[in-house]
């Protein structure tokens, strides 16, 4: 379930999962690719800031931790998306993500529509018949929705 793979279910679990409604979970989505993300992002922030409290200020004056470590997750998620094949919800979540590692990067403030416009954008332009895709259309709402409510509350 982690990287995708279903080669090894037979037919009838198969149809259980679509019968039951979680056929979802056999797919690598969005939330894959943003646990990947996320967890390296964490991992490498800590870890900078721990070496940065070991040596002396003067070794490093400017050095800050976040962008840093957002240079560093980026292989990690393309590595796992390699993984699974590059599937469309592991792409348009790459590209988000990857919208969101640059903007840490950069040290911009993150504005998470600019970032789903962005990946829209850029999915569009890889693939354009892909506005046409019911998945692409509903997952882009979703997300969308989901960004409008937060900034509400």
């Amino acid at each position: 379930m982690v990287i995708g793979q279903r080669g090894d279910l037979t037919p009838e679990v198969q149809q259980s999962f679509r019968a039951s409604g979680t056929t979802h979970l056999l797919v690598v989505s969005g939330l894959n690719v943003s646990c990947i993300a996320i967890g390296v992002l964490w991992v490498w922030r800590t870890l900078l800031r721990l070496v940065r409290s070991w040596l002396p200020r003067a070794w490093c004056p400017g050095w800050r931790p976040t962008p840093i470590a957002a240079v560093l997750s980026i292989p990690p998620v393309l590595l796992y998306c390699s993984l699974v094949g590059w599937e469309v919800p592991a792409t348009r979540a790459a590209l988000m993500v990857g919208s969101y590692l640059l903007a840490l990067m950069l040290q911009r403030t993150r504005e998470p529509l600019h970032a789903l416009v962005l990946a829209a954008a850029l999915v569009l332009v890889i693939e354009p018949a892909a506005s046409r895709d019911i998945a692409f259309q509903l997952s882009f709402v979703a997300v969308a929705s989901i960004f409008l409510v937060s900034e509400e509350t």
